[in-house]
């Protein structure tokens, strides 16, 4: 009996040892120096090697739970401009990717006073508005981005709240109160809701299912809400890491245009992967995963939705969308139809001087036509929970019209030049 418990002993210390080092820590409000010389202590299989003064003014707020100390970095490390670097098997190395002498420093509230984490905070141009850096609140509220220039716009943005624009030449910004804003989606009067989001490992996910997000219409209008992610052009961008690959659950997205076709009902949650491991190519340095909820059920579904607007114009948008499903087949149909009427006018005024002076008035009217149909057909088969193939075809009409008329009225006021000389006379 005491030989078998001895070789159980040992089998479970084998055990605990293969299964490597858990780390369980709280930090609250601690410099990044402070917290990474606090791991390194702890560590027993890993080196942490960083510069203390380069890391000095990120601050860190989370608990950490049961993590590998890779993990518990990337945990504390967030959304900051800071990188890891593993060499060997027991040497970690953390920089900073921006080495600036300016760090902006602030932290986001609500209107209860409560810390707002993974607001998104930009800094502009305060010339042209053009993005020059750019950062995520952490789980405190606090924000630390590094920048380089005298003078920057801040623009505050989380969804449900209204955006704050605040011109900055200090770096200590201080406390910056984000207050709800009501506004209608759908029918829908909503204030302020607060979608939830949750940092796990080096992987943010914001839930969007039972969200004030749910309600923005398709998956283009839920991936510009989420922390990090902005649109660029026709596609998007991560702060600090450039254009990721897009996943719909496990199938690559090779045209953002299906995006227009993802109710945002039907997701989910959206994940956004800073730091992709393995699984994906090396050159890859962000990833977005777009979950949608499980399939209703089999059978033919329909789906129908308008909205028009009208003012300086006109504008009208229809949408069909149909499926039917059947074990693990879906085939899908969507037709889309807009049509677009703008009004424009002008007037302005120009004057020439010549012997004649011309003050000319012309008057500009344009109107605009555009009709726009777009259908898709396709299928997707889902093998299993990790693998599925599909395909489609699409062909898009796209037709713009303009009419322009002009008149002009060319009051003008003569102005006749007469020159008086006189000659000398003489007598005699």
């Amino acid at each position: 009996m005491m030989k078998h418990f001895m070789i159980i002993l040992i089998a479970l210390c084998c055990f605990i040892n293969v299964q490597g080092q858990m780390i369980t820590r709280n930090y609250d409000n601690v410099s990044m120096s402070e917290a990474l010389r606090d791991l390194n202590e702890l560590s027993r299989d890993y080196t942490i090697s960083f510069l203390y003064n380069e890391l000095e003014n990120f601050r860190v707020s989370t608990h950490i739970k049961r993590k590998s100390v890779p993990d518990a970095i990337m945990q504390i490390i967030g959304f900051y401009p800071i990188r890891i670097v593993q060499r060997g098997k027991k040497d970690i190395y953390v920089e900073c990717t921006h080495k600036t002498a300016r760090h902006l420093t602030g932290s986001v509230i609500d209107e209860n006073r409560q810390p707002v984490p993974y607001a998104n905070v930009y800094l502009l141009h305060p010339s042209d508005s053009t993005v020059i850096g750019g950062g995520v609140s952490n789980e405190a509220g606090v924000f630390v981005i590094p920048y380089d220039v005298p003078t920057v716009l801040v623009r505050i943005s989380y969804v449900g709240y209204k955006t704050i624009y605040r011109l900055c030449s200090n770096e200590q910004m201080g406390v910056v109160q984000i207050k709800p804003e009501t506004q209608t989606i759908k029918g829908v009067v909503v204030t302020g809701e607060r979608p939830k989001v949750q940092l796990q490992g080096n992987v943010m996910v914001m839930n969007v299912e039972g969200t004030v997000m749910e309600r923005l219409g398709t998956a283009e209008d839920v991936l510009s809400r989420v922390p990090t992610i902005s649109k660029k052009g026709d596609g998007y961008e991560i702060l600090g890491k450039g254009a990721p690959l897009i996943y719909l659950n496990n199938r690559k997205l090779n045209d953002l245009n299906e995006l227009r076709n993802i109710q945002s009902d039907n997701i989910k949650n959206v994940e956004v992967i800073q730091n992709p491991g393995a699984r994906y190519d090396a050159s890859v340095n962000a990833v977005i995963i777009i979950r949608t909820k499980r399939a209703a059920g089999e059978g033919l579904g329909v789906e129908l939705s308008s909205w028009s607007r009208s003012g300086r114009g006109y504008a009208n948008n229809e949408r069909i969308n149909l499926t039917y499903r059947a074990g693990g087949m879906e085939l899908f149909a969507n037709l889309f139809g807009a049509y677009n009427r703008r009004k424009s006018q002008g007037e302005f005024e120009q004057t020439i001087f010549a012997d004649t002076l011309w003050v000319i008035n012309n008057k500009q009217k344009n109107n605009v036509r555009n009709p726009f149909l777009e259908g898709r057909f396709g299928f997707n088969y889902q093998i299993n929970d990790n693998h599925s193939f599909g395909g489609f075809y699409q062909n898009t009409y796209d037709y713009v019209k303009t009419r322009s008329e002009y008149s002009g009225i060319r009051p003008f006021a003569k102005q006749q030049c007469q020159t008086r000389q006189e000659h000398p006379h003489s007598s005699g």
